[in-house]
């Protein structure tokens, strides 16, 4: 390389590298500016909400720059101008002030103050592309916080903002899905809102004995609700802006929450400034989110272990990726370029460290056959047996013990994502779309920020809107005239779905529809699901009988003749699809006419069934979004491991062992050793999985009359998913699998436990139970739990034996 050559590259390094500074800097100052919301002091989010609107003007100012007045012309008519967004002119020198007293050291009160200061002159095109990336960046946190955040204020302001915008012919990025999952619809989500009165039920602990529906029990519930005390924190209180109010446009979305959910919202909130899909799914179940919430806190975000943050959240990112989780590996993308994580190592598996690449034999190992490993596989990383710097790139006992605590915790949480249709953040890659835009130019999301230049595009119709989004911009208007008829841009959506959130879902534009869900949602919509189906109605009554009945001496008789008259037909599941080598009490579910009239008397009565149909059908329209893989997901996984290890089912006939927990129990020497380098963790994941297998609310399907001990239903949910992995435990009476549990039931926990990134609405449908959703969460949840049991018990007990 000669000199010129070699001056040539200095400058194209120094470019680059003040080119990925700006970014940084840009990256701190959204951060730091939307940090301002995660307050519970309105006053405060008043504050913070003026300052990212005039953020947000100053981009659109940069980013719309005009395209008919010379520039000056532009400055005098700007100096006219009235309405001119300038952040500079407002209240900017004083929350200049406010920062540098708070954040003396933060480099980005210095971009706040080049950001006020820089109103002279348009920019050229290169600072056009950088202003419209920020401002992509902007619009996308600010759409995601008008619909999900908790407080009412937040999302009303930024919705008239975004309105306004619209009006203005801005571009905005739109939602894919106001449901924070394609399988269940919106209105079955638990509301933002609060009401202090009302008394909502859902899966508690089994040592609270009474009912939800036995008499007294509203009362019962509604006081512990007033003395719960959220992981040490003060309950909210329930104010006027919690409270809908009839002049406030807006409705909540959702089912009725009440104020311990609504309390949990809110912490979570304050504490990561996202509610999450996953969260809200997960808020079904508010008393096992609180476990899991604490678990997960110290497992990826707190200090305790030897592992960064960077090498955590990298390792759950390759953990998705084997998945092929979209959402959590971009989720995963953006917290470890948060952390300070090298952008190069998102390249794929080939570009990060020796030492780290080398783990993912053992992270695939896990996710394919956990009951494959062996002490060589852990010798291997100890001892640095393929290649590398014994020193440097040598696994220690503790930092291993981490490691797969990290990654059983995201084979886990990858397992219900995708079993459970949880649909992309609305800020990162598939969680929206903008109208009218290149398909290449939708799917840059928020995690891209720090990592790869992405030039955000956004258009505009036609020549007229174009203008007006520039005057609008920086008020310039005195070519505009008001009264002209403007050429109105086609809505995509016809619908208010989104209850006054500022979203609506799509009807009517068949094009767009194909384009982004393809055809499938027509040919599922008319299939017959389990809501529906009468065979599937049937089964549950026979359940929830045979539950009523389960302390009767004639059980097994009961059992044996309800189940018999249960179907109509064959077992849908063919018998070879499930294996099931000790399934000797299997129940043959062959028609027994004589018996068909028996059933009648356990026909499930229900207010429900007049929202089915508006609930398919909307789930069906989006579902065939759920699960898409967005981008190459395999440059995650190391090639030779891939082509070695195999996706199979455990087998005995393979010379594979059963696991006896007898001989190594999780709660004694499983959690003992995550407590020894990992302090408090194994009694948090203890408590977590103590936790899914004991909630229950005393109900399947519907409400009863009388409680309902769904108790030997989880157990059987929990030790058929564990025996999938095959572990097995000596004092279950694995009878009671067949017993409670039919071969339709059994293929679809395979199928989580097994390849959930092949789970669809159709298998979502077809559980072979007549559930609500948040009970087929609830089987999700016990599934994904039992199998993140096993990858544990199979990493630590080899560990244990070195």
């Amino acid at each position: 390389m000669n000199s010129l050559e070699s001056n040539d590259y200095d400058i194209a390094a120094a470019t680059a590298k003040d080119a990925r500074a700006r970014r940084v800097e840009s990256s701190r100052l959204r951060i730091l500016l939307f940090k301002g919301l995660q307050s519970d002091d309105p006053d405060d989010r008043a504050i913070a909400l003026e300052r990212i609107v005039d953020v947000t003007k100053s981009y659109i100012h940069a980013a719309y720059p005009p395209n008919s007045p010379s520039k000056a012309s532009a400055a005098s008519t700007d100096t006219s101008a009235p309405n001119t967004p300038n952040p500079g002119q407002t209240h900017f020198d004083g929350y200049l002030y406010e920062q540098e007293k708070t954040y003396p050291q933060h480099p980005s009160v210095e971009s706040l103050r080049e950001l006020s200061d820089n109103d002279a002159e348009l920019p050229s095109d290169p600072e056009t592309e950088e202003a419209a990336e920020k401002l992509h960046n902007y619009l996308l946190t600010i759409v995601r916080l008008s619909i999900t955040c908790p407080f009412r204020d937040v999302r009303k302001t930024f919705k008239d903002f975004l309105r306004k915008l619209k009006e203005s012919a801005i571009t905005i990025p739109e939602p894919v899905n106001v449901s924070p999952s394609f399988f269940v619809h919106p209105e079955d989500v638990f509301s933002l809102e609060s009401s202090s009165s009302a008394h909502v039920f859902y899966p508690r602990p089994a040592n609270i004995s009474i009912s939800p529906w036995s008499d007294g029990a509203s009362s019962t519930f509604s006081n512990d609700h007033n003395d719960t005390i959220i992981n040490g924190g003060p309950l909210v209180e329930a104010d006027d802006e919690n409270c809908h109010s009839d002049d406030d446009e807006e409705a909540p979305m959702g089912q009725p929450s009440d104020q311990y959910i609504r309390d949990l919202m809110v912490k979570n909130y304050l504490d990561s400034g996202r509610l999450s899909n996953t969260f809200r799914l997960l808020a079904f179940f508010p008393t096992f989110f609180e476990k899991f919430d604490l678990a997960y806190h110290q497992i990826m975000r707190s200090s305790v272990g030897p592992l960064e943050r960077t090498w955590r959240s990298y390792l759950g990112l390759l953990a998705a990726a084997e998945h092929k989780c979209q959402y959590l590996v971009s989720l995963q993308k953006l917290y470890f370029l948060q952390y300070g994580g090298d952008p190069s190592w998102l390249k794929g598996i080939d570009y990060v460290p020796l030492k780290l690449r080398n783990i993912s034999t053992l992270l695939v190992l896990l996710a394919r056959q956990p009951w494959a490993l062996t002490e060589n596989h852990i010798h291997d990383l100890l001892h640095c047996r393929n290649g590398g710097n014994p020193v440097t790139d040598s696994w220690t006992k503790g930092e291993l013990i981490q490691a797969i605590v990290v990654i059983a915790t995201f084979h886990s949480l990858s397992s219900f994502v995708l079993g459970c249709g949880i649909v992309p953040e609305i800020d990162t890659r598939g969680g929206y779309f903008i109208a009218g835009a290149p398909q290449n130019h939708q799917s840059a999301g928020i995690e891209h920020e720090l990592d790869e230049h992405i030039v955000v595009r956004h258009p505009l119709p036609n020549e007229h809107d174009a203008f007006k989004a520039a005057a609008s911009a920086t008020g310039w208007n005195d070519d505009l005239d008001e009264n002209q008829p403007v050429a109105k841009q086609p809505e995509a959506f016809s619908s208010d779905m989104g209850l006054g959130l500022g979203v609506r879902l799509l009807e009517g534009d068949e094009n767009w529809e194909k384009q982004q869900f393809g055809e499938a949602g027509e040919e599922e919509a008319t299939d017959e699901d389990d809501l529906s189906n009468p065979i599937s109605l049937r089964r549950t009554s026979v359940l929830i009988s045979i539950l009523k009945k389960k302390k009767d001496s004639g059980l097994k008789d009961f059992v044996t003749e309800s189940l018999a008259v249960a179907d109509e037909r064959p077992e849908t599941v063919p018998e070879e699809t499930v294996d099931d080598e000790e399934d000797d009490h299997h129940v043959s579910f062959a028609e027994s006419p004589s018996r068909a009239s028996r059933i009648s008397a356990l026909s499930i009565h229900t207010n429900a069934s007049s929202d089915i149909s508006s609930s398919t059908t909307h789930c069906s329209k989006l579902s065939s979004r759920a699960n898409i893989v967005l981008e190459d997901l395999d440059r995650f996984i190391d090639p030779s491991a891939n082509a070695k290890i195999q996706r199979t089912k455990f087998s005995q006939s393979d010379d594979n062992n059963e696991f006896m927990l007898s001989e190594y129990c999780w709660e004694d020497e499983g959690c003992d050793i995550i407590n020894q380098f990992l302090p408090g963790i194994g009694d948090c994941l203890d408590a977590e999985f103590d936790e899914v297998v004991n909630i229950s609310d005393w109900s399947i399907f519907h409400q009863t009359e009388s409680s309902v001990d769904t108790g030997p239903l989880r157990n059987a949910m929990w030790y058929y998913a564990l025996k999938l992995f095959g572990v097995t435990k000596e004092d279950y009476d694995y009878s009671d699998i067949s017993t409670y549990l039919t071969n339709q039931n059994k293929a679809y926990i395979q199928k989580v436990c097994y390849s959930p990134q092949e789970i669809r609405y159709h298998d979502w449908k077809n559980f072979g139970l007549s559930l609500r959703d948040e009970e087929k969460c609830h089987v999700n949840l016990l599934t994904v739990q039992a199998k993140k049991q096993a990858i544990l018990i199979y990493g630590l007990s080899t560990i244990s034996q070195i």
